[in-house]
Order: C-alpha cells, then structure tokens, then sequence
C-alpha cells in the first residue's frame, strides 16, 4: 500500500451573512474531498445547500457528514467542522453556503490514494475515533496552538490535523512533536473580513503504527481549535501478487 497523498486546495472563501460557494477545480473522481469550516460565533445558522461533482460517503448528496463539532476557545467565540466527502466525476468539486449573521470561512481539500469505503470508520482512523483526545481547543488566554495528537493503527497512513484561528494570522509549522514530522502542504487560508478568520491543514508520512503528539505554535491571544485523525490507504489492486523465484537465499527447510 501507498500513503495517501495532499493533492491541492481550494482557494478558500469567507461568507459574511449571506450566500456563496466553496470549491476546488480540477477534482479527480474518486479521489477523498475533506471541507473545513470555521464558524465565527455559535447560535448562527449555517448550511450546504447544494452539491456538485461531490457526494459524501453513503453517496447521498444531501445527506451531511460531520467528523466533529469541536469548538474554538469559548463556547461564545466560534466553532469548526469538517465535511467528508468523495470527488464523483473529474472537474470542479462544488458545495453552496449559506450563512446567517455569522462569518463563515470555508476551504475545500483533496487527497488520493485513501481508501474506497464509504463509511467515516473506513476511510479515517485516529485511536479515540470521535472521542475528545481527537480534537483540542483553548479560549482567548491560551497562546500555544496544540496538535491533536494521531495514533496510527496500520502502516501508510496520513496523518492530518485540521487548525482553525478566530483571527487572521500566518501559521507556522508545528515543531517539538514526537513520532514524526509535521508539514504544511499548502499555505492557510486566512482573512480579515468579518471578524477575520484563519484554516489551516498541516499533515504527516506514517509508514508504521506510532503516535504523533506534542506539537505546538505560538501565537498572539486568540481562541483556536485543532482536529487530528489519520487517512486510511486504499487497498492494493485486485490481482496484484508478487512472485519469487527459488534461490538458495530464499529458500527455506
């Protein structure tokens, strides 16, 4: 089996009480579409009203899938969440947002090589699935961003941590970690409209079962959340074998 793999992402949108799409072009169907959202504030409505060349796991498109809820700093200051979904068709994935009075920051990414299933359990693996170890969040006077720490359970998994900030700011990469090396495959998307807002996706190689935890970024005052699970490989092609020819090396009495 292979890693799965970052393909690309989405510029990134911000929807201030209205109406808007967030997308990714050039999608290759069957490829993992994961869709982060940073809802600034709670009590606000916020919804997907449309789906193209995008349908989620069961494969009904109106039917939402949602890893978590986990909220960023206070109860008060915001919250984000994650859509899964799969690419259905080459070309342009697209979801429709709408948004009430609440600012929505919203950033569609692409991954391949993850397995086919078409359950949350079969295509994302982290040890305390949807339990609290898997996400982290802290309010106003916590200046340290932790990772969610990510336990592989195979070999060839992706590690990912999903980071959202309730302002606009530059992330760094996450450093002091144990278990292997966080990345940022691609630059956060962050923006000052509204409230301002910042999403990020940082990820990590895990050839072998282990953990990795304990990364940090510093940063000014500011509520912030992570979400951490690892992707699970596809399986090798049906018919795929390996054969050896007998050799005095190989061969065993």
């Amino acid at each position: 089996m292979a890693i799965p793999a970052f393909v690309g992402a989405g510029s990134g949108v911000t929807i201030t009480g209205a109406s808007g799409t967030v997308s990714r072009a050039g999608c290759t169907a069957g490829n993992l579409v994961i869709v982060h959202f940073l809802v600034d504030g709670t009590g606000g409505v916020h919804d997907r009203t449309n789906f193209s060349n995008v349908q989620t796991l069961g494969g009904t498109a109106n039917d939402l899938t949602f890893l978590t809820a986990a909220t960023v700093g206070s109860p008060l200051a915001a919250s984000h969440e994650l859509w899964i979904g799969r690419c259905t068709a080459n070309g342009t994935c697209q979801l429709d947002l709408t948004s009430d009075s609440l600012d929505l920051y919203a950033r569609l990414f692409e991954f391949s090589g993850v397995s086919a299933g078409t359950l949350l359990g079969d295509v994302i693996e982290e040890g305390t699935q949807g339990g609290a170890g898997q996400y982290h969040y802290h309010a106003l006077t916590n200046t340290i961003i932790q990772d969610a720490g990510v336990q592989s359970l195979g070999n060839d998994r992706l590690a990912c941590n999903f980071i959202a900030v309730n302002t606009n700011l530059a992330l760094a990469t996450f450093s002091g970690q144990t278990g292997g090396t966080w990345a940022e495959p691609v630059a956060e998307y962050s923006d000052v409209t509204g409230t301002a807002g910042t999403i990020g996706l940082q990820t990590a190689d895990m050839a072998a079962p282990g953990t990795i935890d304990g990364g940090t970024i510093t940063i000014a005052s500011n509520p912030w959340g992570t979400v951490g699970f690892a992707l699970i490989p596809a399986a090798p092609a049906a018919g795929t074998y390996l054969f050896l020819k007998p050799t005095q090396s190989n061969l065993r009495w």
